[in-house]
């Protein structure tokens, strides 16, 4: 059966539903950064403990509190003491993100974690908590390894599939857990919250579907990205726009820092880049992406050809951003360059129009 080009173009539409969605509806990651400079900022401390029988009728001691003595950056840290000589307890600091309704998130929660010595024996363990509930028993947590692994400062991750159903709320928590008949002392540091729809790829593969059903029946990439364009562009057009909101120093920071645990290159598939901060006269802040995630994916299917007119669809999408700005971009690594250059301002207009500036060289 022969389609016709209407017929492509309510394909088309659809696809743009379900891509701009995606854009609209599940933005960049949501990063929440604590260093503990100036307080505990929402998190609160909390503990499951036993009694201590050396003390009738009250608990173990426990305690939580900011300390200047001891930092992993900056000056302060949050040091976690237990009287662990009954062999059981735990003590943790904990606080409760909106997830802004979404059905289900990936939720990684990273931080810094300190020993005073390294030992062979299993002292305590370090502890994390993700969920849609308050943690409030010790069985709540996963002990992600020994508290004594190393003498210093360490780095510890939990990533968590959170089916959401009708919370609204995730709860974080990290900490310790005793696992040797003494009293201990641990610090943490830089705890990082990062919540994610992954929806960077999951767009990307709506138009990646229909690029390979158009090539099935002959179709060009040319006219497959100029059928979704138009789709996007009238669905963008039916959107209310956000009103720009500048970013805040907490907000550069926290970009900073997922922008350096980036180039850690921990997973293969995932997107390497950097955090441009601007001047406020050529550009606000930008990114470069040194890799890309959307690139592996199309590679591994065959598209390279048709990545440059998925990619071209930024121009037309950025006005759906909560930051808002003019989007300027003179080079994308679909192109072949080494990067993608993204740069933002608030003043002006986005003004690329079809055809896209590659086709014309």
């Amino acid at each position: 059966m022969k389609l016709n080009r209407k017929v492509f173009f309510v394909i088309g539409i659809l696809v743009a539903i379900s891509a701009v969605a995606a854009w609209y509806f599940y933005p960049s990651p949501l990063v929440y950064v604590e260093s503990f400079e100036n307080d505990f900022d929402g998190w609160i401390a909390d503990a499951d403990v036993p009694l201590d029988p050396n003390n009738p009728g009250h608990l173990v001691d426990w305690n939580v509190s900011r300390v200047a003595s001891l930092a992993h950056s900056g000056e302060y840290s949050v040091e976690l003491c237990i009287d662990g000589r009954q062999d059981d307890g735990t003590v943790w600091i904990e606080k409760k993100i909106s997830a802004k309704n979404k059905r289900q998130i990936h939720v990684t929660i990273s931080f810094e974690f300190y020993s005073e010595q390294e030992s062979f024996n299993v002292i305590a363990g370090v502890c994390a908590y993700i969920g849609v509930s308050d943690p409030e028993v010790e069985d709540d947590f996963l002990v992600l390894g020994s508290a004594n692994e190393v003498a210093g400062w360490k780095e510890y991750t939990h990533t968590v599939a959170l089916p959401l159903g009708s919370s609204n709320e995730v709860w974080v928590a990290v900490g310790i857990t005793v696992r040797w008949e003494t009293e201990m002392t641990y610090n943490i540091d830089n705890v990082r919250v990062a919540v994610s729809s992954r929806a960077h790829l999951i767009r990307s593969t709506t138009s990646l579907a229909l690029y390979k059903a158009m090539k099935a029946r002959s179709k060009t990439a040319e006219e497959t990205g100029k059928i979704i364009y138009d789709a996007v562009v009238e669905r963008v057009s039916h959107l209310p726009a956000f009103t720009p909101r500048a970013l805040s120093p907490k907000d550069i920071k926290a970009k900073r820092d997922q922008a350096k645990k980036s180039r850690e290159r921990r997973y293969p598939g995932d997107w390497v880049w950097q955090f441009i901060e601007g001047n406020g006269v050529d550009f606000d802040y930008g990114y470069d992406f040194l890799e890309c995630g959307t690139q592996k994916l199309y590679h591994a299917q065959g598209a390279d050809e048709f990545l440059p007119f998925y990619c071209f669809l930024d121009f037309v999408t950025s006005k759906t951003s909560k930051h808002s700005r003019v989007l300027v971009r003179t080079m994308t690594l679909a192109e072949g360059y080494e990067k993608c250059n993204f740069r933002f301002r608030k003043d002006g207009r986005t003004e690329h129009k079809w055809p896209p500036p590659f086709l014309k060289k």
